[in-house]
Order: C-alpha cells, then structure tokens, then sequence
C-alpha cells in the first residue's frame, strides 16, 4: 500500500505533479471507447500512476484540525472542581461529634498489635461504614486508600476473589488514583494546604461516580487528560478561603501510618515475614503522594496514638498550623496570613505552568 507520508517533499509541493495527475485523470474519464462512450476500462491502468499524486494533495497531520474537546473529560473535571470549591467554603473548624461505635479501640489494637492478616483495617473500616450515618464517606474513603496501597505492596492482592467483582472494585479506586495525583501535582505550588482536597470533598462527600459508572476501563492517556484538565482549573482559579488555624487536615497517609503495619519479608536460611509500623514516607509513595513524603511527620503522627480511642474515625488528622510550620521556603501558587480572630486566610492564586 503506497504510504503519502514516505514520498519526497519536493513533490508534495510540486503544483505542476498535481496539475499533471489531475488531467490524467479527467482523460481517463472522458477518452472515448470504441462506441463512442467514455472508457472506464482506463482508470485501471493509469491509477498506480495517478495515486500518488492524488495522495499528496492530503493535508498533514500538523494541518488538520483540531479534535473537538472530550466533554466526558471537560464535564468531569468541572464536576470535581466545582465540589471541590463548594467544599473549601464550608471546611469545619472542629471535627464532627463522634459516635462511639468501637472503632477506635479497634483501630488502636491494630496500631499494637501486627496481625499477619493485612486486611483487617479495610474489614474494620468496612463494619464501620455500614454502621454510622454522618461518618459513611470517611470510613470508606479511607477503605479504598487502604485497598490501593495494599496493590502497590503486592499486585496480586484480591480483595474479593472473584475476577468481574474485582474489575469493579478497580473502577472504583480509580477516583482515588486521580484524586492522588491532582493533589500530589498542586502541592509544588500549594504546599501542605493541598490536601485541604481531601477535607473539601468530605464535606461534599465526592464519590466520582460518573467515572466510573460509564462502563468500560480507562486506559492511562484518559486518565492523565482528566489529571491535567483538574489540575489546569485549580491553577487557573483565584481562590481566598477562610479556616480556624487548627483545622485538622485530612490525607489517607496520615492515617494509614498511624494504624497500618507493613508487611517486611525478610531474607534468610528459612524465609520468614515480619511486621513493622508503617513510616509516613512509605506510605505517601504507596498512594501516589511522593511530594508529600518530605515532610517530616513520623514523631507527629506517632504522638496521636493516645487518642485513638477518643477520635475514632477522626484519628490521624494533623493540624493545619503544624502542617504549616513545617514547610520550608515559599509557594508560588499561594500565600497564608494568621488574622486576630483564629483564622487562617489561604490564598490560591493563578498561576502559569511553563511546558
């Protein structure tokens, strides 16, 4: 098959080679035949000669237009955005009243006590969201956080057994992988304040379900298009938004490595497996948070092992003005101010992204 790409620029911008093939081939459609009609019969001979040159008069790729805009993309996008917005005006400066259901000292013998059965917090966590009312979205948002590092620890982890239910728990993780990484992308221009993402879609309970319910897999080019199409409305935003200097920050890391235990396999003469406390760092990576791994929050997060019991659910959020002071240097993407009455005022300014 003759490829247009493959012939020599010379010819394709060659008027007369156009010219040429064009009046060999109104000859071919009007040169008549023995009876007088035009003859057909020569388009056959003539074609491998012509082809070519017709060929060329296809425009490159460079000059075609554009595709239109993917509205699955643009419309989910909007929808996360939007949520998160909503979400940021209405952050709580004090956690919800806690109903105790147990799951604080559940939480609290998983965080002392390694079980070789890894997946008894998403069991916990799971129990727990069946139970409470005001507390379903935390409980299974961190459920799914625990799902998604357990894969990043062993691939062919399963949390059901069975291959259709599987594929659909995947679906549902991957809201959770787009989350990760709009907020892992804003932190180089946002800081700590980055996860306040994940405070302002508790407060909307964002579940993403449009992504997931469509049918089908997303394949990565998609899923990055979502990432980017995200990414580009926040850094493009001027956004000015009020919360108490405590305001306890939520992120999946701080709480998996409060009462998570990772699997260490150590190598010898008999192989045998160990159980350590989880580090923030490790986690962060097992979650797509590398850019929060820096932070130096082990001793932090350890210290908030004494109220476990108390917090339940809320156990492992930091407080925003410790999160702030341990940032070093300045973002070029937001400012903070502290103003008399215990607030803290965050600017998220626009910004241009170079490349």
């Amino acid at each position: 098959m003759l490829n247009a790409n493959k012939l020599p620029t010379c010819q394709a911008n060659c008027p007369a080679l156009r010219a040429a093939a064009t009046q060999q081939l109104a000859g071919a459609r009007t040169r008549p035949s023995r009876g007088g009609s035009t003859n057909p019969s020569a388009l056959p001979r003539i074609l491998p000669r012509i082809l070519p040159l017709i060929l060329l008069q296809i425009p490159p790729p460079s000059a075609l237009p554009e595709p239109p805009p993917n509205n699955d993309i643009a419309n989910f996008a909007t929808e996360f955005f939007e949520k998160v917005l909503r979400g940021l005006k209405n952050i709580q400066s004090n956690r919800s009243q806690v109903t105790p259901l147990g799951l604080g000292e559940q939480l609290l013998e998983l965080r002392q006590n390694a079980k070789a059965d890894t997946m008894e917090l998403e069991r916990v966590l799971q129990n727990y969201q069946s139970k409470s009312c005001s507390d379903k979205w935390l409980a299974g948002f961190y459920a799914r956080y625990s799902a998604v590092r357990r894969r990043f620890l062993d691939p062919r982890h399963s949390e059901t057994g069975d291959t259709q239910k599987e594929r659909n728990e995947l679906k549902r993780e991957v809201i959770w992988e787009v989350t990760s990484a709009v907020v892992n992308r804003l932190e180089p221009y946002w800081g700590v304040c980055a996860s306040l993402i994940y405070n302002a879609l508790k407060e909307t309970r964002f579940k993403g379900c449009n992504l997931y319910k469509k049918g089908g897999g997303i394949g990565s080019n998609r899923l990055n298009e979502i990432i980017n199409a995200i990414v580009g409305l926040f850094l493009a935003a001027d956004i000015k938004v009020n919360v108490d200097n405590d305001t306890p920050v939520v992120n999946p890391a701080f709480f998996l490595t409060l009462v998570s235990y990772d699997v260490k396999y150590v190598i010898s003469i008999n192989s045998s497996t160990t159980l350590t406390n989880s580090r923030y760092a490790d986690i962060c990576r097992s979650i797509k948070l590398d850019n929060f791994a820096e932070l130096q929050l082990d001793e932090n997060i350890d210290g908030l092992e004494g109220n476990i019991s108390e917090l339940e659910i809320y156990s492992g959020q930091i407080r925003l003005s410790v999160l702030l002071g341990k940032e070093v240097g300045e973002k070029l993407g937001r400012t903070w101010k502290r103003s008399g009455n215990g607030l803290t005022t965050i600017h998220f300014r626009p910004i241009q992204v170079q490349g």
